[in-house]
């Protein structure tokens, strides 16, 4: 019996394994690996940790920047609301009997003005005044001054006939149509003193001109806050400084504010008033400072503007 050997026999041996070589390559890659430095690897960690870190800290700092520029912004614009509050100067207005610029004793009173025959009276000055009527000086039984007027084209009025206002006189006289407060009116301003001037607002009532009521200061007439109805600025000289008035029809009454009293700082700033541009403007005296307002759009207030 022939005795065989089996395949693994061979392959104990040696003899059906192919041989691994270990080629010149496989050296050169081992040495390479051996001559890597563990220095150089920590090294390379520590750099690749620091670049990190770098990394990070830039980052917080972006958030911070950001969150400060939030809140810088935030106080900005609570600091603009501040200052946009006190920009704004309300105006309380107020109700009396009688008004602050009225020299006399009439007050708010409705007055029907006297009836004089022109032909008893010797006129000294008379200025006409076209569509509207006269404003005259004139003696009564050779005393006087007093003053009235005479009106063109009024219902009923009977020949020679003047209306008197009293014993005075006024020049620099201004006589004109009004529509103040939203009703129709004559207005007869002038000056009627020493550094005083009388404004006088008149209606009809049967065929008599009535005196609504007075203001001794200049006066000029504008729509301030663009409701639509003629509104009264008056200017008043006090010993110490100059006011502002306001006057204005709120519901059935006329009312008034000074203003002086409204932008004033310290007590002996001026305020002034311009008609033409519509600005008060406050003169600080401690300082020399001036500060402009403009009435505010449909609001009783008013708000600074730029000089």
């Amino acid at each position: 019996m022939k005795n065989t050997k089996p395949y693994w026999y061979e392959v104990a041996k040696g003899g059906s394994f192919e041989k691994t070589v270990f080629t010149e390559e496989m050296k050169h890659e081992v040495i390479r690996r051996i001559n890597i430095s563990p220095s150089r690897q920590i090294k390379k960690y520590f750099i690749t940790a620091s670049v990190a870190m770098l990394l990070g800290i830039i980052l917080i700092m972006i958030l911070q920047d950001s969150s400060l520029t939030n809140i810088s912004v935030t106080k900005s614009t609570t600091n603009r609301a501040a200052t946009a509050v006190i920009e704004e100067r309300t105006l309380n207005y107020q109700y009396s009997l009688k008004s602050p610029l009225d020299l006399s004793d009439s007050g708010y009173k409705r007055t029907q003005l006297g009836q004089v025959d022109k032909s008893t009276v010797t006129i000294k000055e008379e200025t006409e005044f076209k569509g509207i009527g006269k404003f005259l000086v004139y003696l009564k039984a050779g005393v006087g001054p007093y003053f009235g007027i005479e009106l063109t084209d009024l219902p009923n009025a009977l020949p020679n006939e003047l209306f008197e206002f009293g014993p005075g006189s006024m020049t620099e006289v201004e006589f004109v149509k009004s529509n103040a407060f939203g009703e129709s009116y004559l207005r007869l301003s002038g000056s009627c003193g020493p550094q005083v001037v009388c404004s006088f607002w008149l209606s009809y009532e049967n065929s008599i001109p009535v005196e609504e009521f007075r203001i001794d200061s200049a006066v000029s007439e504008t729509d301030l806050d663009g409701d639509g109805v003629i509104d009264v600025v008056a200017k008043n000289k006090n010993l110490h400084f100059n006011e502002v008035f306001i006057f204005k029809k709120i519901g059935e009454r006329i009312e008034y504010v000074n203003v002086y009293e409204a932008l004033r700082e310290h007590p002996d700033d001026d305020v002034f008033y311009d008609p033409i541009t519509r600005i008060f403007q406050i003169k600080i005296n401690s300082n020399g400072e001036l500060k402009n307002y403009k009435y505010a759009a449909g609001e009783d207030k008013l708000v600074l503007v730029d000089n």
